[in-house]
């Protein structure tokens, strides 16, 4: 076989094999190994998971270097002479780079200048006609740019043999986000760094260039005299604007991937024909800018690779770019000082001009990459920039796509009535307030007395706008609804007051459907123009300013909630109406993220705090009863959660078994709140050890909120997350593992792939595949997990301690003992010595203990196991009501068999079954097969058939068998 033709098959291994899943991967790689083992290796070597997608990219490119379809060096074809020592003035002085294309060597010239050059030569056997035009466009690109920040062209010619090369501008420098990072630039540092570049991309626009692969090593960065300036090199793959139509044809041809995916354009992922302009550029500018102030991308090369070649380039295409604001800068790449500081000044400007540079739409982009410099410098001079955040109209596109029907009936009956109620009580409070007041004022009520009428109005226009009787054959959904209660806002301007209430309506409704960043956005205007025109409603202000908490605690930001929220409550003091149904949400979602947060005695104070104003509220008003109930009620629920984090796992069960009762009798059976409280007895039932009443619990949880919400609300992605654990649980995978990725898809719909809650889907999904023993799909999952939590700040270290452990048991399951054990000792250090991690702690030292028996160390793993049970909350010969997580995967029986303790290992597999955290596989454990032979192991399976029968007899709790 030729070097050119083992390439080529090389190259088509490597495509084949990267889109198959991991078991038909291996098969695969395991025929190859025996048919020829060195292209066994280089795939192996090849498919090599990195952070970069480009590397594998650029390894092909070494092996085509290497011999393949250039074979221009003798290692592989010893024939055809190597590159020659001089060219032209040049004297070659060493390779310092090469790809698919061709070489880069540093050379010399002496004449008729001293000076250090970028040689570039196309490879020898290079010579397609579509690969000469490549390199004729690269150097004529460099030849009509001059630009102080684009390496300049300084010769070109060709050799003897026909082969073209040119020489450039030496640039001996630092990747951008490299030098910022380097040395620790500031954030209007960085915004500085990049402007030059984005004008030398400009220049080469107008010289009717596109680069089409602008990356942080694409931009590097120099030391003149102190002063940076960058440089763009690698106008490789540029494209003509203009020129001879079958010179760019055979540059770019019909669904040909060009570019470095991470850094790609939505339109060079396109696999049909590749339309793209000036605005491709910029939003690879875009991206690199994001890097530079967030340190990381929206989506990185890993991620990108897992999703196979079709997936990646939708991906790159549709994909949902992360709020920069919102998103954790990686550890090595900015401190976490700074990263908090600094996520509160991405917020608003900055955040608006790189979402309008990252569009995916690009007529929604920048026009130019001078367009984006100078929106940049408006926000250095603090002047108003000119991009916007997505509007509402093309967010509530987006968003009533997936929500059409419930969207629909919530906004129009949510803001003809409500919002309509409100306006109207507040013109006639105006009203009347005016009748008091001097001739002179009265024009002035009058005139606010007008828009308050205008505003309600316009509601009843919406709610009719709903109605088929009015409107026949027109498409009654939220669209409008919606997208002209945000216009009518924007023409308030002489109505303040009015204008902040329908700013605050449509936040909620926004709310309630889920649409948090909707929600976030008006709220936030409405908070911010209260304020502006220093309206004197300080109960108002607390109200929003307490729907903004509950929005950023629904984000996953608990700490910026928790602002809110006591802001809030200070607003409310101020106004003298700490006595009020508003002060009771706000300390009812103050204890909540106390809750969360585990300042378990401060939340349940705060409770009490609630159900005090809620029950002298009823005492005032006896007509309101049943609303008063209500709200005790939520407030009873949510201390059962606390009882709940607590461990005290029964009594919460009761307590919403109670509150559960009691609302039965007052609300609609699809009522939410009745999907919540099936939801938390699911959570209880499930840690109290009762399998069927958790699913029979769980599936009430989804069939109420799928009815009450709509079948992609985020509520229905918890109660299926529920559910999911249930089913796995009871031992059915298959059906558990499609619960949980349904979940998943929900919350990337609504809170974007970024999200914790997704990570926590992951989390569980790489659970499931442990009880598999699919332990390289476990891998996937929690390395996603670990690098997700790493980038959350309002995690605690417990929780922290229980990934790595995990990841310990997965790494121990691939046969990587020395990393497990690594893994296994960092869960250790993350748990500490607080009573509360005493399970994570009982749970690192009992994988330390396993990974001592695989070695064959039983004095270190009976002392590890020692130290485990000093931790462990439960007796080995007795069963406790609080669970005991260490034997839901009976790690301790299985390193008492691996050690040879037999009886010991019986024991504890006894203790297990009777233990709340026994599940229907727990028995299947492999490091369990020493015992199977025993005689005792077919009465421990008839005692755990006894336990797994009495659970199915009946969904309510069932007591614990006796030993």
């Amino acid at each position: 076989m030729t070097d050119s033709n083992r390439f080529q098959r090389l190259q088509a291994l490597f495509h084949e094999l990267e889109a198959l899943g991991p078991e038909a991967r291996q098969a695969r790689l395991e025929a190859l190994a025996a048919e020829d083992s060195a292209l066994h290796a280089e795939l192996v070597r090849l498919l090599e998971p990195d952070d970069r997608l480009a590397r594998d990219e650029q390894a092909l490119d070494s092996v085509a270097g290497r011999g393949g379809m250039a074979a221009s060096i003798g290692e592989f074809s010893p024939d055809l002479p190597s590159d020659p020592e001089a060219v032209g003035p040049y004297r070659l002085v060493r390779l310092v780079g090469e790809g698919g294309m061709g070489r880069v060597y540093l050379a010399e010239q002496d004449e008729p200048v001293r000076r250090r050059a970028a040689l570039k030569l196309t490879r020898r056997g290079l010579d397609s006609q579509e690969a000469m035009a490549r390199f004729r466009a690269e150097r004529q690109a460099l030849a009509v740019l001059e630009h102080p920040n684009i390496a300049r062209v300084f010769d070109a010619g060709s050799l003897e043999d026909g082969r073209p090369w040119f020489a450039m501008e030496y640039i001996e420098g630092v990747p951008i986000t490299d030098w910022a990072a380097e040395r620790q630039l500031g954030l209007a540092e960085r915004i500085e760094l990049l402007l030059p570049v984005c004008e030398a991309v400009q220049h080469a626009h107008r010289k009717g260039l596109i680069h089409r692969d602008l990356k942080p090593s694409n931009i590097l960065v120099v030391d003149d005299g102190g002063q940076p300036v960058p440089k763009v090199i690698d106008f490789g793959i540029a494209r003509v604007l203009e020129g001879d139509a079958d010179d760019r044809t055979q540059v770019t041809r019909l669904g040909e991937l060009i570019g470095t995916p991470e850094y790609m354009s939505p339109e060079q992922a396109a696999l049909g024909e590749v339309d793209i302009d000036t605005r491709s550029d910029v939003y690879s500018l875009g991206l690199v800018l994001y890097e530079l102030l967030v340190g990381t991308l929206p989506m990185t090369g890993r991620e990108l690779r897992a999703l196979g070649f079709e997936a990646m380039c939708r991906q790159i295409r549709e994909g949902e770019t992360p709020r920069p604001s919102r998103v954790q800068a990686a550890p090595e790449t900015l401190s976490d000082a700074t990263t908090q500081r600094w996520r509160a000044r991405l917020k608003g400007d900055l955040d608006s001009v790189l979402l309008k540079a990252l569009a995916k739409d690009r007529e929604r982009r920048y026009g130019s990459a001078a367009d984006l410099a100078d929106d940049l410098k408006r926000y250095l001079a603090n002047e108003p920039v000119v991009a916007q955040p997505p509007s509402l109209r093309y967010r509530a596109g987006k968003f009533i796509r997936r929500h059409r029907w419930p969207v629909a009936a919530t906004a129009a009956v949510g803001m003809a009535l409500i919002g309509g109620a409100v306006v109207a009580l507040f013109g006639l409070q105006q009203a009347r307030e005016s009748e008091q007041l001097a001739l002179a004022a009265a024009e002035q009520a009058r005139a606010e007395r007008e828009t308050a009428e205008k505003a309600t109005a316009f509601m009843v226009e919406l709610f009719q706008a709903a109605d088929p009787r009015e409107n026949a054959g027109s498409d009654p959904t939220a669209r409008e609804l919606l997208e002209r209660g945000r216009e009518r806002v924007d023409e308030l301007d002489d109505a303040p007051a009015v204008r902040v209430r329908l700013l605050e309506s449509l936040g909620e409704v926004y709310w309630s459907l889920g649409d948090l960043d909707g929600a976030l956005e008006l709220i936030s205007q409405g908070i911010a123009e209260h304020r502006a025109a220093l309206l004197p409603d300080s109960r108002r202000l607390g109200r929003m300013l307490g729907r903004l908490g509950a929005v950023h605690r629904d984000l996953g930001e608990l700490a910026e909630a928790e602002r809110y929220f006591r802001e809030a409550l200070n607003e409310l003091e101020a106004a003298g109406t700490m006595q009020s149904q508003e002060a009771g949400f706000n300390l009812n979602q103050l204890a909540i993220v106390l809750s969360r947060t585990e300042r378990f005695d401060e939340a349940v104070e705060t409770y009490r705090r609630a159900l005090e104003v809620t029950e002298r509220l009823g005492a005032a008003t006896a007509d309101d009863s049943l609303a008063v109930q209500q709200r005790l009620n939520v407030l009873r629920a949510n201390m059962a959660v606390v009882q709940y984090r607590q461990g005290d796992l029964r009594g919460a069960a009761d307590s919403f078994e109670q509150v559960l009762a009691e609302v039965q009798q007052e609300l609609p059976p699809t009522h939410p709140y009745i999907g919540t409280l099936h939801n938390n007895l699911a959570n209880a039932y499930q840690r109290l050890g009762h399998r069927t009443a958790t699913r029979m619990h769980a599936e009430q949880a989804v069939e109420i909120d799928k009815a009450a919400s709509g079948e992609r609300h985020p509520s229905v992605a918890d109660s299926l997350l529920k559910l999911g654990q249930a089913l796995q649980l009871l031992g059915n995978y298959d059906a558990a593992e499609a619960a949980i990725e349904e979940s998943r898809e929900i919350l990337v719909e609504n809170r974007g792939a970024e999200s914790i809650q997704v990570a926590m889907r992951d989390y569980e999904l790489g659970m499931l595949q442990i009880r598999r023993g699919e332990w390289a799909r476990a891998l996937t999952y929690f390395e996603v997990v670990i690098e997700r939590a790493a980038a959350t700040p309002d995690l605690t270290d417990r929780q922290r301690a229980s990934h790595y452990r995990n990841l310990a048991m997965v790494l121990r399951g691939l046969g990587r003992t020395a990393e497990a054990d690594q893994a296994a000792r960092r869960a250790l250090a993350l748990a500490g010595d607080e009573a509360p991690a005493r399970g994570e702690r009982t749970k690192a030292k009992l994988a330390l203990a396993l990974l001592a028996a695989d070695l064959g160390d039983n004095d270190a793993a009976g002392q590890w196991l020692d130290a485990a049970m000093q931790d462990d909350q439960c007796a080995i010969d007795s069963p406790c009501d609080v669970l005991d997580y260490a034997t839901t995967i009976p790690s301790r029986a299985a390193v008492l068999a691996r050690m040879g303790r037999t009886a010991e290992a019986f024991s504890a597999l006894e203790a297990g079954i009777r233990n709340p955290g026994w599940h229907l596989g727990m028995l299947q454990d492999p490091d369990l097969q020493a015992l199977r032979g025993e005689p005792q192991w077919m009465e421990l399976q008839k005692r755990f058939q006894a336990r797994v029968e009495a659970d199915r007899r009946d969904g309510r709790p069932v007591p614990l068998l006796d030993p």
